[in-house]
């Protein structure tokens, strides 16, 4: 069994995590009503099963759907450093028909308006409606997925982190050197003619911006801000270190701008403006 280094900054806030991870029984910690109550397990940390009827999804694209889900997976591993892995079960649910799809989504979430994939939390449910074009698939179910793990790893996500991860991890790409990410072109061409980028607009926008027609620039603000920040080891640690603090005060309100504006170097002057600088050279 690997030998694990507890750091201080993690273990502190997470004492009763820290007691289970200590605890020779524990390979692994399943999360029960929120991130401050765990249960030590043996057995399995990540699980992925699609629940579709047999033959109405091409295998190609659910194998390939599968290594980006596990991609997402160890790459949220990576980011929190946890000493050992939690606990994950993708249970994902494709759809081919449309009239299928919104009963489905009006049995499990009648409140979203009309859309093409969401999750449910309380089946632990990701659910997607297939595409005619096998990558849209593909970036449709493992955008559910992120949004199931975030919400497995984190409780409740503020928007602008929840759909910026989901929005990066959509494109996910494995390979034998780690995941790799793409830049998404129509994000990237609505920015280019959008206003400068605004943390505070990003951290601060009400629930009801998120939902309004034009809602599209919260969605590529915040998609290229998590994509910054992956772009550089400062970026990633800041990203990392908001994970781990959002994971431990999960149970309670808590402020994922604050924890990453503290934690990248030079502050929020020094984020907005590299963020500002990085999306002028993409």
């Amino acid at each position: 069994m690997p030998v694990f280094r507890l750091r201080a900054l993690f273990c502190l806030p997470m004492l009763s995590l820290c007691l289970l991870l200590i605890t020779p029984q524990a390979s692994a910690v399943r999360l029960s009503m929120c991130q401050g109550n765990f249960e030590a397990i043996r057995g399995p940390a990540y699980q992925f099963a699609l629940q579709s009827a047999p033959g109405n999804v091409d295998p190609l694209l659910v194998r390939d759907i599968e290594v980006g889900a596990r991609g997402i997976y160890q790459h949220w591993e990576a980011l929190l450093a946890a000493p050992v892995p939690f606990v994950v079960d993708v249970r994902l649910e494709l759809f081919a028909d449309a009239g299928a799809f919104r009963q489905r989504k009006q049995s499990l979430v009648p409140e979203l308006p009309e859309v093409t994939g969401f999750y449910a939390w309380e089946p632990r449910l990701a659910v997607a409606l297939l595409d005619a074009s096998s990558v849209e698939s593909r970036h449709r179910a493992l955008h559910e997925i992120s949004h199931l793990i975030t919400v497995s790893q984190l409780g409740g996500a503020p928007h602008w982190l929840a759909e910026g991860l989901a929005e990066v991890h959509e494109t996910i790409v494995v390979t034998p050197h780690g995941p790799e990410f793409h830049v998404n072109p129509r994000h990237r061409r609505w920015l280019a003619v959008a206003a400068a980028p605004s943390l505070t607009e990003l951290f601060k926008a009400p629930y009801t911006a998120w939902t309004a027609p034009d809602s599209q620039r919260l969605y590529a603000l915040s998609w290229s801000l998590v994509y910054f920040l992956l772009q550089s080891s400062e970026g990633r640690g800041a990203l990392g270190f908001t994970l781990q603090q959002a994971s431990t005060h999960s149970c309670g309100s808590y402020d994922a701008g604050g924890f990453l504006v503290r934690s990248y170097p030079g502050g929020a002057a020094a984020l907005q403006r590299d963020w500002a600088d990085w999306l002028r050279s993409v």
